[in-house]
């Protein structure tokens, strides 16, 4: 039978994911906040930002919720 690997190696490895993902959303965010006029962005461009940003909370929650999990498995 095949061992199961460690939920702490699968909680470290989804750390990093979540690591690269914060650095997206902040990405994100910094290039909205340095946005000189706000109201000359395009409609369907705001559309764009906002669709990503919730793509990538998304994945970050999920991510979020496994790391928490393994960690439960590992005490």
């Amino acid at each position: 039978m095949a061992k199961l690997p460690d939920p702490r190696i699968e909680a470290c490895s989804k750390a990093r994911l979540i690591e690269t993902r914060a650095h997206a959303l902040a990405g994100f965010a910094r290039r909205l906040s340095e946005t000189s006029d706000p109201t000359s962005v395009e409609p369907e461009e705001w559309a764009s930002y906002s669709q990503s940003l919730e793509v990538l909370l998304k994945e970050l929650a999920d991510d979020v919720e496994i790391v928490v999990s393994k960690a439960q498995h590992a005490m």
